[in-house]
C-alpha cells in the first residue's frame, strides 16, 4: 500500500472543516489527499489564517487599526493590506521578521487621518515612517511602549505646513525610548516647548522638530 505524508497545516485544515463528516480514520489512503485538496479550495479562510500564524493577532490588529485610521483604502499603494490569503509580510510596507513586526514604512503614501494608539501594540517596531502623508491629530503617548524603535520619521506634508499635520504637545513621554537613534518630526504644528526628556534620548543621532 502506498504510503502519504500529510503536513501539520494540512491536519489543522481537516480538523477545523469537520463539518465534512470525514475523519482521518475514514479517510482511505487512495483519496486522502484528494479530500485535503478539496477542503483547501473551499476554505480559503482557514488558510490565511494558517498563514499570518506565525505574527501575534495583536500586531496585525495594529495594523488594521493603522489602515482604518488613515484611509486605507484610498492610499496610494495597499497592495496586500487585509487580503484574507495575503501573508502580513507581504503587505505593503511592512517587513516581518522572526514572527514580528519591525518595520512599516508606508512614506508619501497618501495617508489620511490619525495616528491609532494601538501601533504600541507592535512591540518588536523598529522603523516607523509616515512622513509627507496627511496625518493630523496629536501624536500618541502610548508610541513610549515601542521600547524597540530605532527610527521614527512623521514629517508632516511641507506644502501644507502650518495649515494642518499632527498637532499638541510633542509628548515627553518620547523620552524614554532608548534605542531612538532618528526622530523627524518637522512640518507639522506642534505647540509647547521641546520636552526636556528628550535629552534622555542617549542613542538619538538625528533631530529634526522644524
Amino acid at each position: 500500500m502506498p504510503k502519504y505524508t500529510i503536513s501539520l497545516p494540512f491536519v489543522l485544515v481537516l480538523l477545523t472543516l469537520s463539518s465534512f463528516g470525514q475523519t482521518l480514520q475514514a479517510a482511505s489512503a487512495n483519496n486522502l489527499e484528494e479530500i485535503v485538496q478539496e477542503m483547501i479550495s473551499i476554505s480559503e479562510g482557514d488558510v490565511s489564517v494558517l498563514n499570518n500564524a506565525n505574527v501575534p493577532q495583536q500586531e496585525i490588529d495594529a495594523l488594521i487599526e493603522l489602515h482604518n485610521a488613515t484611509d486605507g483604502d484610498n492610499w496610494s499603494v495597499n497592495d496586500g493590506w487585509l487580503e484574507d490569503t495575503v501573508p502580513v509580510e507581504d503587505w505593503y510596507g511592512v517587513e516581518v521578521e522572526n514572527g514580528h513586526v519591525v518595520e512599516v514604512d508606508l512614506m508619501e503614501n497618501g495617508l489620511n487621518g490619525t495616528l491609532p494608539s494601538d501601533l504600541s501594540d507592535l512591540t518588536q517596531l523598529q522603523l516607523l515612517n509616515l512622513s509627507l502623508n496627511e496625518l493630523h491629530g496629536p501624536l500618541p503617548i502610548e508610541l513610549e511602549e515601542l521600547s524597540n524603535l530605532e527610527h521614527l520619521l512623521l514629517a508632516g506634508n511641507p506644502e501644507n505646513f502650518g495649515e494642518g499635520g499632527l498637532y499638541g504637545p510633542v509628548p515627553e513621554e518620547l523620552g524614554t525610548l532608548q534605542n531612538l537613534q532618528t526622530l523627524v518630526l518637522s512640518f507639522n504644528s506642534f505647540s509647547g516647548e521641546i520636552p526636556p526628556a528628550l535629552g534622555n534620548l542617549s542613542s538619538l543621532l538625528q533631530l529634526d522638530l522644524q
